[in-house]
């Protein structure tokens, strides 16, 4: 009994170390190669329709977009959705240097920071 025991809990212990090495691996993997500094966006123009795949349109975008600091930057936005996105909107994009923008969400005015802000004014 003492014997299984020891080995239950050598198991448990080489178990929580290998899962604890692949969440590791695996977050680090994601932040290298889809993460980057965030850029701010408000969609004011028309977007490139670019084509369909499966009744989805490809929406493409090049906005003029600032880091929290107010820093001028293009980005190359490639959407595919039903509809374009709604003008006015403020977006919160994550730039990847290689892969170009990885995630998006729509933010309110509000949480612009304020170097933002007085760029897209």
């Amino acid at each position: 009994m003492k014997k299984t025991l020891i080995h239950l809990g050598i198991f448990a212990a080489v178990s929580g170390i290998l899962i604890f090495s692949i969440n590791f691996a695996m977050n680090k993997y994601m932040e290298e190669n889809y993460g980057g500094p965030s850029y701010y966006t408000k969609i004011e123009s028309d977007p490139v329709a670019s084509g369909t795949s499966d009744g989805t349109q490809f929406y493409e975008y090049d906005q003029v977009s600032y880091d929290e600091n107010g820093t001028e930057k293009t980005v190359h936005l490639k959407e595919y959705r039903q509809k374009p996105l709604r003008k006015s909107a403020y977006l919160k994009m994550v730039v990847n240097e290689e892969k170009g923008v990885t995630s998006w969400e729509e933010i309110n005015e509000n949480d612009l920071p304020s170097a933002v802000k007085k760029q897209l004014a």
